[in-house]
């Protein structure tokens, strides 16, 4: 530990800091790794808040972390620490291009949060629900307007809250007072003489500085601030680029400033504190306000640990809002929401479709729902909830509502019949019906009976106490973050090695052991951020392109309809496969629509997959494949028409792996151990136990036994690589390591890539 002396004096119960520092960093790969160590530093902390990591010569960090103090004390006092400590030391030396750097304990800064009166309904455990660190481009975004400055013009032109309050108030008509923050920010409060640029954003003050170049450089000097000077930092460089004049900033921006100055000791920064006040009261309630609220709330807080107490009554009769226009007591606080940005006008104007009436009705609905399965269901990392001996996953149980909409053929049915014919896993009437009776199956979330006869717009809801059955996964799951350039913008692509026993998305028994939510929660990604651009069972092992864009989705996926993505995986099969190419243009039919199960036939889709052995040794073949279509189960069912299922493949005729029996054993112990019940909060929850087949019956009674990581769990099927087509003659890959079957097949992983490239290129043949 590192005990640091609070600033404020304050030890309350959560402290927030906020801190920027330019320094020069690496390529994004290399902060990916510097990122996972802050995590893993935040994370033991128990910090939460923002990060941003920025990548090139000319950036740093920018963070806004909350916590107890001691943990507060921990970190800065880390950080501030020359030379760096373990495990930041390493990372430096390992990586000899990024200079090594510490944070001077002048850059935090802090403030305690105060429930005070218009803000006593926050929970003070939880200003920041959520740790995210992102590596970013620029660390304060300017749209690229700033990024050329090099890092020796930072730091140029830096005065301390003294130095500052000395200029502005001796300022001379030559002197220029520029406001760096947007409209909003200056509502708050500013200085009096300061010229307001009337942005949105920091954007767009760049354009700003262009357009009135010709006025600054009649200036003699120019003085800059704005909130926490990060900004400052990279404008008034820009400033002085296009003036050639003196630019000087506010080292710490407005935060240090009111350390120092404030309405007790002569301080120049005038804020609208009592304005604020009556716009939060007139907003505090309503879901409709909440954005603006949280936008007010904590500048409020912020200002009332920086200020007197209180205004005399005489000194604000006369304030308007900076906003509108308007008088305080008439303004009720639109104008810092959608008009605020000055779109007031296209709003008029904008024409709007009118919703259906049963849209209107299920997108409340809709709302709800989602909002409850996040509450519901916790999104963590790989390392919750593993079992470190058999490296099992295996989360503990919730309480869940299942809920979906009449469709048409439901109407004018019982709500008996219709659970018993459509929800597979309700094929038992008379537990349906007990269930009905018992609440935990209702109708428009108000218990019914057995005979209500459904008709649109109505919801069907079923509590259950959620299970998830195991999956096998390590501390960490490999992701390669990968630039595509789409519609002229470099996006990024996430490129995840899925580990067998993982599905893809949520979906059946599977919620947060799906791969996509356990990236978004080792990545810290936003829930249900991660889209994946296509699929693979959840067998199988290997390659899965995913994206945070919707248009990137797009883009993959319209290249791989269109053939333009060449996919190569690795399957491990007995005995000795064919030693000359081989294509299978044979149609693949869906036999069990239930099960799932694929079988060759003339009914089905046509599909085509080229296979090609890469070694053999002695028992069993590796064999290249590269399916030229994407059916489902394809490469699996084309090596079993050929009479080599893939080893492990059992539902396609593939040996079993040895000691499968030992996994369902060890599988049914984790869920039997994650099942034991803490506390049940409600009387509706108790019923739910009771009709829960995993804690009535037992894991084996609930679950299949590939589910329980019995016969058929994974099988010796490896997506390592996908060729894409982006245009222009460029073709782009996404990698991942090969499963360690196929590297057992050359005892080194270069020669397994040579191996492999050389089929790929058809250089040569082994």
């Amino acid at each position: 530990m590192y005990p640091l002396a609070h600033p404020l004096g304050l030890e309350t119960e959560t402290t927030i800091i906020l801190f920027y520092h330019y320094t020069p960093l690496g390529t994004p790969s290399e902060m990916a790794i510097y990122a996972s160590l802050q995590t893993s530093l935040l994370t033991s902390l128990n910090l939460t808040g923002r990060l941003l990591i920025g990548c090139g010569p000319s950036e740093g960090l920018n963070g806004t972390l909350a916590g107890s103090p001691s943990s507060i004390s921990t970190y800065t006092s880390l950080l501030s620490l020359s030379p760096p400590p373990p495990p930041f030391a390493s990372f430096f030396l390992s990586h000899p291009s990024i200079p090594p750097f510490s944070i001077p304990p002048s850059s935090f800064k802090y403030s305690s949060h105060i429930n005070i009166n218009i803000n006593k309904n926050i929970n003070d455990n939880n200003l920041f629900p959520d740790l995210h660190i992102r590596v970013v481009k620029e660390i304060i975004s300017s749209g690229g307007k700033f990024s050329h400055i090099p890092q020796s013009s930072l730091s140029t032109g830096l005065l301390s809250p003294s130095e500052f309050h000395s200029q502005v108030s001796s300022m001379l008509p030559t002197t220029q007072l520029i406001d760096c923050r947007n409209s909003k920010e200056v509502a708050i409060g500013t200085f009096r003489s300061a010229t307001n640029p009337k942005t949105r954003t920091f954007a767009e003050f760049g354009t700003w500085v262009d357009n009135n170049k010709a006025d600054l450089i009649k200036k003699d000097k120019i003085l800059m601030y704005c909130t926490g000077g990060i900004r400052c930092e990279k404008a008034s460089a820009y400033v002085r680029e296009v003036t050639n004049k003196p630019v000087f900033h506010l080292r710490g921006g407005i935060h240090k400033y009111l350390e120092e100055f404030d309405s007790t000791n002569e301080g120049l920064f005038e804020i609208q504190r009592d304005e604020l006040l009556t716009l939060y009261e007139d907003i505090r309630t309503g879901k409709k306000f909440r954005a603006r609220r949280k936008t007010l709330s904590r500048q409020i807080e912020k200002l009332e640990v920086a200020m007197a107490a209180g205004c005399e009554k005489s000194e604000i009769n006369h304030i308007v809002c900076r906003s509108c226009g308007e008088p305080k007591s008439v303004c009720n606080g639109s104008c810092w929401g959608f008009f605020g940005l000055n779109r007031l006008d296209k709003s008029k104007t904008k024409s709007k479709t009118p919703a259906t009436a049963t849209k209107r009705r299920q997108q409340p609905q809709q709302r709800q729902k989602s909002k409850k399965e996040r509450n519901e269901i916790e999104i963590t990392p790989p390392h919750r909830f593993l079992d470190a001996g058999s490296s099992l996953r295996t989360p503990l149980p919730i309480f869940r509502t299942l809920a979906c909409s009449v469709k048409a053929r439901h109407c004018g049915r019982t709500v008996r019949e219709v659970i018993l014919s459509e929800f597979f896993v309700c094929g038992d009437d008379s537990t349906n019906c007990a269930a009905i009776e018992k609440g935990l199956i209702t109708v428009n979330n108000t218990q019914t009976n057995v005979g209500y006869v459904l008709k649109n717009g109505d919801s069907i809801e079923r509590v259950v106490h959620w299970h998830e059955p195991p999956v096998k996964v390590g501390q960490r799951i490999e992701v390669r973050r990968v630039m595509l350039t789409v519609e002229g913008e470099e996006r990024e692509v996430f490129c995840c090695n899925k580990p067998c026993t993982v599905p893809t998305h949520p979906g059946g028994p599977y919620y947060s052991n799906s791969l996509t939510c356990m990236v978004e929660a080792q990545e810290n990604l936003s829930p249900h951020a991660l889209k994946p651009c296509h699929r693979l069972d959840r067998v199988t092992s290997g390659l899965l392109v995913c994206c945070v864009d919707g248009k990137v989705a797009k883009f993959i996926q319209n290249r791989m309809e269109t053939g333009r993505v060449k996919k190569y995986y690795l399957a491990r099969v007995s005995g000795k496969f064919l030693e000359e190419p081989l294509t299978v243009d044979m149609p693949i039919f869906i036999d069990d629509l239930k099960a799932g199960i694929r079988t060759v036939d003339v009914r089905g889709k046509e599909s085509k997959t080229v296979f090609r052995m890469i070694k053999f040794d002695g028992n069993f073949s590796l064999v290249l494949c590269e399916p030229v279509t994407g059916r489902g189960h394809q490469i699996r069912v084309h090596l079993q028409s050929l009479g080599f299922p893939i080893v492990g493949d059992t539902q396609y005729g593939g040996v079993s792996y040895e000691g499968e029996g030992a996994n369902t054993k060890l599988g049914v112990a984790c869920v039997e151990r994650s099942a034991i019940l803490k506390d049940v909060a409600s009387e509706q929850e108790k019923k739910a136990v009771e009709f829960c087949d995993c804690c009535v019956k037992g894991p084996e009674a609930a679950y299949s036994t590939a589910q329980l990581l019995g016969d058929g769990c994974m099988i010796d099927l490896n997506a390592f690589r996908y060729d894409v087509d982006v245009g222009s003659g460029v073709t782009l890959s996404f990698k991942v390591e090969c499963a360690e079957f196929a590297k057992d097949f050359f005892g080194e992983k270069m020669r397994l890539e040579e191996a492999i490239g050389n089929f790929i290129t058809e250089k040569k043949k082994i």
